[in-house]
């Protein structure tokens, strides 16, 4: 099964025609055919897109990989926020992602630091 035959899964799954898909995600029905048929690739933002809206797994929707939704002990709260985040060309958007690649660069014992600090400052 190609990603494709995955989108038109998904589409079925929630009883949508082409037109009722595409328009959830911004698109035209001729895209969402091109791509059902294979004939044109599915950009990064339109997978981010379809995952957030539909709460697909994007490894599923990519590889084939796992389920087609996220199972029950997945997080799925934050992967909904790191898809937002992904698809957002906002100056929060990269300002989060400058945090986050921050974090990940410092020391484990830096690390627990911040932690403790977002405890504290989520806490109020």
């Amino acid at each position: 099964m190609n990603m494709g035959d995955r989108i038109k899964q998904i589409r079925q799954h929630y009883e949508l025609n082409q037109t009722e898909f595409g328009a959830k995600i911004g698109m035209k029905q001729a895209a969402i055919g091109l791509w059902e048929n294979g004939q044109r690739s599915v950009s990064d933002s339109s997978i981010m897109l379809i995952c957030s809206k539909f709460g697909v797994n994007e490894k599923w929707l990519v590889d084939g990989d796992g389920e087609m939704f996220p199972t029950a002990g997945s997080d799925i709260e934050f992967e909904d926020i790191w898809t937002n985040i992904r698809v957002a060309n906002t100056e929060n958007a990269d300002f989060i992602k400058r945090i986050v690649r921050a974090y990940w660069s410092l020391s484990a014992d830096k690390q627990a630091v911040i932690m403790e600090l977002i405890d504290k400052i989520s806490e109020k």
